[in-house]
C-alpha cells in the first residue's frame, strides 16, 4: 500500500506545479535572459543542447501576469522564440521546433489615452479569440504585446472600466494609439441631489440657498 501511495503521490507533484499561475516581464530579452527570468519566476530548471543559445538570435518582449506554467512558456519559447520544450517534474527540456521557421511573431505597442489625450492607466488590452493572450497599459498608458505566430487578421480589444470597449485590428501594423470615449451609462450615472436659488439678498452680499 505505501508503494502505491507514493507512486500515486509522484504522478500528482507534475500535476499540482501546472496548477499554479507565474507572472514575468521581458523587455527584448535574450534567449539565455530569458531562461534566468523563468527560471526565477517559476522554479523550474531548463536543459538544451550545447549551442542552442548561439543558434537563437530572436528576443522575446512581454508583460504576462499570472499566467499557467505553459501559457508562459507558449508565448514566450514557442511563439516568439520558435522554440518546443516538454516538461518532466520540475526540469523543461527544449528543441527548436522548425514548424515555426516560417512564421515570425509579431509586437504591437502604442498608448491608450481619453478624449483629453491624458494617459489611462490600467487599460485591458486582449487578443480577440484569444482572452487570456493579452496585457494592460503601465502608468504612462503604453502597451506591449507579442501575438502568438501565425495569427491570422489580428484584433486587439481594449477596455476600461467607464470607457467604451474597441476593437482594431492590427493587420500591417507595428504601433498602434488608441483614444477610448466615456460610457454613456456613465455620464447618466450623475445623480440632482437638489435644485438651488439664488434670491435677492445676493444683490447685498448676503446668500441663501433654498432646495425645492
Amino acid at each position: 500500500m505505501r508503494i502505491i501511495l507514493s507512486f500515486v503521490a509522484a504522478l500528482l507533484l507534475p500535476i499540482a506545479a501546472l496548477g499554479q499561475n507565474y507572472s514575468a516581464t521581458f523587455k527584448g530579452n535574450s534567449l539565455r535572459s530569458t531562461l534566468e527570468v523563468l527560471t526565477k519566476a517559476t522554479g523550474y530548471d531548463f536543459v538544451y543542447k550545447t549551442g542552442l543559445v548561439g543558434q537563437i538570435d530572436r528576443t522575446v518582449t512581454g508583460e504576462y501576469t499570472d499566467v499557467p506554467l505553459e501559457q508562459l512558456l507558449d508565448l514566450t519559447l514557442t511563439d516568439q522564440l520558435g522554440l518546443s520544450y516538454k516538461i518532466v517534474d520540475k526540469t523543461i527540456s527544449l528543441f527548436e521546433d522548425n514548424s515555426h521557421a516560417n512564421t515570425a511573431a509579431s509586437t504591437i505597442t502604442g498608448t491608450v489615452t481619453d478624449k483629453a489625450g491624458d494617459p489611462l492607466p490600467g487599460v485591458t488590452v486582449l487578443l480577440k479569440g484569444n482572452p487570456r493572450h493579452g496585457t494592460s497599459t503601465d502608468i504612462d498608458g503604453r502597451y506591449t504585446l507579442t501575438l502568438p505566430r501565425g495569427t491570422k487578421n489580428p484584433v486587439l480589444v481594449f477596455s476600461f472600466v467607464g470607457m467604451e470597449p474597441k476593437e482594431l485590428s492590427t493587420r500591417g501594423r507595428s504601433s498602434m494609439n488608441v483614444t477610448l470615449d466615456e460610457s454613456p451609462e456613465t455620464l447618466h450615472d450623475v445623480v440632482v441631489t437638489g435644485i438651488f436659488r439664488r434670491n435677492k439678498e445676493l444683490a447685498t452680499g448676503n446668500y441663501s440657498a433654498n432646495r425645492q
